[in-house]
């Protein structure tokens, strides 16, 4: 009797994988749906409303295994740019309180980090430094930068109701 619980257990986990889908040109990680926009580069409130357009929000990086994978996808698709300025939006910002960064729309703080060398670091020189970026020139590790630079983004939202069995 163990053969076919087994053989039932992994059959269900083959379901779950197949059934798991987001919508077409989004990739699946875990619970979450992402969509990596490289097309046109937008400044950080544009990719808030170019997101929030997919029923999405700029992504929230909450664990290591994470910000890994999406350093992954970012480093994959990216790998034939010639600029070391391609940068990608992230969802949090400090403009409340300076170095203290929540992600947008829903305020809760940024618990999990990967700042880059000397970062936050706000230099006024290239203006108030208040959005969250993943620099290509850092290896994808995170910086702020001035809200109205114009970089590439990356969207988040759950995978669809209903496309889970279990």
């Amino acid at each position: 009797m163990k053969i076919p619980v087994v053989s039932l257990f992994l059959l269900s986990n083959v379901a779950v994988l197949v059934n798991c889908q987001c919508p077409s040109g989004w990739t699946q990680n875990e619970d979450s749906c992402y969509f990596l926009h490289t097309h046109d580069k937008y400044d950080w409130a544009e990719s808030q409303v170019f997101c929030k357009g997919h029923r999405a929000h700029l992504v929230y990086i909450e664990t290591k295994a994470e910000n890994d994978y999406l350093k992954g996808m970012f480093a994959q698709r990216l790998r034939n740019s010639t600029d070391h300025n391609d940068h990608v939006w992230l969802g949090a910002t400090d403009e409340i309180e300076e170095r203290k960064f929540v992600w947008y729309g829903v305020e809760q703080p940024v618990t999990f980090t990967d700042w880059g060398p000397h970062e936050p670091n706000s230099n006024p020189t290239w203006g108030r430094e208040d959005c969250l970026v993943a620099r290509a020139n850092y290896g994808w590790k995170w910086a702020d930068l001035n809200c109205h630079n114009v970089n590439y983004f990356i969207c988040e939202k759950p995978v669809p109701d209903g496309s889970a069995v279990g």
